[in-house]
């Protein structure tokens, strides 16, 4: 068992399934620990489709029911709070539009605490004269500067667990090292696992972060 380190961020948790599906248990244990909100991200018809603001139990149907590679995500609030549009996956659109269930090009989702964002929001506005509608978070600045950049390769350089959804399957995953892999699935930590009450360290026993922030594509 590895003890979490003094950088680590642990804020949500992001699964990337990438050759296999999570099961209810795993997607309930991460409901239980990270309870502000579950989403899923999935293609279909050429775009990615994605439904937030939902439960373990329908997230388990839509993964089922749904072709891989998916991405699933259950949130604490951080910033922006407690707040069902600020769920994710997050399309990667110039104002990454704060839906409940839409298609793009591309979705993402994200583990960890983005502390420039403010900045780079301010940024993002002041190059698009936009100012985006609705609620805002870390992540959805994240989605937003990978559609500004037009390349998704920048948040390499966020120093941040994410993983990216495109419409043609390719699935990016940032900060490989620091996910653990089980059964063909990418966790993001490790409050999938069941919770012994014993245990002084959870959620994060288990966990370990080599700050490794190059993107990899799987699948």
């Amino acid at each position: 068992m590895f003890p979490f380190t003094r950088k680590e961020t642990l804020v949500c948790i992001a699964i990337v399934c990438d050759s296999n599906r999570p099961t209810l248990e795993q997607l309930k244990n991460s409901e239980e620990r990270n309870k502000d909100g579950g989403g899923i991200g999935w293609v279909e018809n050429g775009k990615v489709r994605w439904k937030k603001n939902i439960k373990a139990e329908e997230i388990y149907q839509i993964s089922q029911s749904k072709e891989l590679p998916q991405l699933i995500h259950f949130r604490i609030a951080s910033v922006g709070g407690i707040n069902p549009f600020l769920c994710h996956p997050f399309p990667i659109t110039p104002e990454a539009e704060p839906l409940l269930e839409g298609e793009a090009d591309a979705v993402l989702v994200h583990n960890g605490g983005f502390s420039r964002w403010n900045d780079v929001l301010m940024q993002l506005i002041i190059t698009n004269k936009i100012v985006p509608k609705g609620p805002v978070s870390d992540t959805r600045v994240m989605a937003m500067l990978a559609a500004q950049t037009g390349n998704t390769e920048v948040l390499q350089y966020l120093d941040e667990k994410a993983a990216v959804l495109k419409a043609d399957k390719t699935v990016e995953v940032y900060k490989i090292d620091s996910w653990t892999i089980v059964d063909g699935i990418y966790f993001s930590n490790s409050t999938y696992e069941k919770y012994d009450v014993g245990v002084s360290t959870y959620p994060y026993a288990g966990y370990v972060d080599r700050y490794y922030s190059g993107g990899h594509n799987v699948g």
